[in-house]
């Protein structure tokens, strides 16, 4: 058997195997947002089509608070946006939390 010159492209430097390689990039997830973009967009419709099928006026009782009559489209739109407010709230207050215990893990 014959030994071959070494290749002058793969030579390398005394400690070079010990420096680490360059770490690849996370992916990106994508689907996940795609997904969830797709299911708000689905959600916004059903809610559209329900408050624009229901214009009747309602009283709401809610915890002792009474309104005069409303549209019933109203409530819906308002309700659908106090839970987006809500979610969002403790949606950040989640992700606080969930940073602040990674900063004293270390």
């Amino acid at each position: 058997m014959t030994s071959l010159p070494p290749d002058p492209g793969d030579q390398s430097t005394p400690g070079d195997e010990l420096s680490p390689a360059p770490a690849p990039e996370p992916k990106k997830p994508r689907g996940r947002v795609r997904w969830g973009l797709i299911g708000a967009l689905i959600l916004l419709a059903a809610i559209l089509v329900l408050s624009i099928q229901n214009t009747q006026p309602v009283e709401v009782h809610f915890l002792g608070w009474t309104t005069e009559e409303l549209p019933l489209s109203v409530v819906i739109l308002a309700t659908a946006l106090g839970a987006v407010l809500l979610d969002e709230l403790f949606g950040i207050a989640w992700r606080v939390r969930r940073k602040r215990r990674a900063k004293a893990k270390g």
